[in-house]
């Protein structure tokens, strides 16, 4: 099913932020296990990974979320949530303990073997279709739709090759 989604969203680097993303993807069946939603950020212009865990509230329309920001802001400020400037960055949990998964695709012959390199260099198991237990798709300017809408359909974060080297660097998903 595919569903809009506008939010109150505080990220590991507490920093409050509304996100308003269309296109978001959830398999329905399995909502109960569902730690990631991504969607296309609509202010930003490409896919955005959330965790669930750090959405503070829902809304109906983006004048609903800016009217409520301000209070949601108080409120995690009084019960000692500190919140601070900075980029928004977004953390993942692997979707299987025994290994973490990767599937490349959209690169050129020359990039893939690079990135399959850093990727099993940082003990990453390349895939080279989207599995059940897919961590990360990385896709080029040439991904196919198919495997693209399987990852959003299973909940698998979606990253451009900037995102996932920096992930790489940092630990970190970013949004840009």
């Amino acid at each position: 099913m595919t569903y809009q989604l506008i939010c109150i969203y505080i990220s590991l680097k507490q920093k409050l932020s509304i996100q308003h993303l269309n296109n978001v993807k959830v398999n329905v069946e399995n909502m109960h296990k569902l730690k990631h939603i991504q969607g296309w950020n609509t202010s930003a212009n490409h896919p955005t990974t959330l965790l669930v865990e750090r959405i503070v509230k829902t809304y109906d329309s983006i004048e609903d979320a800016e009217n409520d920001f301000n209070a949601q802001a108080s409120t995690l400020e009084e019960i000692g949530i500190a919140l601070k400037d900075g980029s928004n960055a977004v953390g993942i949990s692997p979707s299987s303990s025994e290994t973490f998964d990767i599937c490349f695709t959209g690169f050129p012959a020359k990039d893939r073997t690079e990135l399959t390199d850093l990727a099993a260099k940082n003990d990453m198991m390349v895939r080279k279709s989207v599995v059940k237990n897919l961590d990360i798709l990385c896709c080029g300017k040439n991904a196919g739709p198919k495997k693209l809408e399987s990852a959003l359909i299973q909940g698998v974060t979606v990253l451009n090759k900037t995102q996932f080297e920096h992930f790489i660097e940092t630990g970190e998903i970013t949004e840009g």
